[in-house]
């Protein structure tokens, strides 16, 4: 290291070189195109496996024949039209900002694995409730050509994500996913940099755009990795009006019922992406003790849909029943057990946050 007279140090250039390649894949590295080919199998069948949800709910001759037509199958179902899309959209970040001809981070290739796994996860635990209804029998198949079509096709995509799930295990085993590695880049500053490189494209309006972007980077951006549980919320409060509104408008809610299917959407959607941002790293932040608060909040949250989908099974909590149970015992049901759920949460960090001296549990 050379010593330069304002105190700067200058690293040699074999130190910088060696420094690189521990944090990224060399350009050539046939590990890269192992992982292309992992990912891009995934994102096909993820494709795929959208296609065949969205026919088999959407088309109403098919849907009144699906034998997974209720809860909580359909729910299961219902927010894969949300999960998938999200994913894959995370996913397509990252694939644009990786160059053949550039080196590739390890925490840009680590993410694009993480998120396939994901992708890989929701597909299979959709298909596999789809199996267990088919087990239990709660619609009989009807012995048309339509309802033999379905469990073909369910026959046909179980064996694709199974055969992607496989293929992208063995890309997780590689040497290079089992390094240490570093924090950054992570999803946003990736989402940032993206934007500003496409925007570079287009001349003048690109470069005022690339301004717009680095100003959103330094104000609303830096906001959001200050308060990233609220960011989420707004977020997910946000994506759920915005999928949710074409059937409450076309199935003519009333309003009380619409402000119920936007909160129970909304609950689903800020658990899945707080999860699912502490795996990704979407939000790169030092590890610091989180509040029982974070805990509760995530688990409240992801038990109201948990309810909302086994309704049937728990209405006796509220004394009702399938027969002359209606919105108004719909509602204290998924507050009642979210609520006690997320309080006997509470308790239970605070009390292991002081046996072990507030010492470590994280989740953002």
């Amino acid at each position: 290291m050379q010593h330069y007279p304002n105190g700067q140090h200058h690293v040699c250039p074999r130190l910088q070189t060696d420094a690189l390649t521990a944090d990224v894949l060399a350009v050539g590295d046939l590990q890269r195109d192992s992982l292309g080919r992992a990912v891009g199998a995934v994102l096909a069948v993820s494709a795929v496996f959208y296609a065949d949800i969205w026919i088999s709910k959407e088309i109403p001759v098919l849907y009144v024949r699906t034998p997974w037509q209720d809860d909580p199958y359909d729910a299961v179902i219902s927010f894969m039209f949300v999960a998938v899309p999200l994913l894959a959209c995370l996913a397509a970040v990252r694939i644009r900002l990786c160059r053949r001809f550039e080196p590739l981070p390890i925490r840009r290739a680590l993410n694009l694995v993480q998120i396939c796994w994901l992708l890989c996860m929701a597909m299979g635990v959709t298909l596999g409730s789809e199996w267990v209804n088919l087990a239990v029998g709660g619609h009989p198949l009807a012995d048309t050509s339509s309802s033999i079509g379905l469990v073909a096709a369910l026959v046909m995509m179980s064996a694709a994500v199974l055969t992607v799930t496989i293929r992208l295990r063995k890309a997780r085993r590689s040497t290079w996913a089992k390094r240490q590695a570093p924090q950054q880049p992570d999803w946003l500053a990736d989402a940032v940099t993206l934007l500003e490189r496409e925007a570079s494209r287009f001349g003048r309006p690109g470069a005022v755009t690339a301004r717009v972007a680095r100003s959103i980077d330094r104000s609303l951006i830096a906001r959001v990795r200050r308060h990233p549980l609220w960011a989420t919320a707004a977020f997910a409060v946000a994506l759920s009006l915005f999928t949710d509104s074409p059937q409450i408008v076309l199935e003519g809610y009333r309003p009380t019922l619409a402000v119920w299917f936007v909160a129970v959407s909304s609950c689903s959607v800020f658990a899945f992406v707080v999860i699912a941002a502490r795996y990704l790293h979407l939000i790169e932040q030092p590890r610091r003790r989180s509040s029982p608060y974070v805990y509760a909040s995530v688990l409240t949250t992801l038990c109201v849909p948990v309810a909302a989908s086994f309704r049937g099974s728990l209405w006796w909590i509220v004394g009702t029943n399938d027969g002359s149970a209606g919105l108004t015992q719909l509602v204290e049901l998924t507050t009642v057990i979210p609520l006690a759920i997320g309080v006997a949460a509470y308790v239970i960090c605070r009390l292991i946050g002081k046996r072990r001296g507030d010492a470590g549990l994280t989740l953002y």
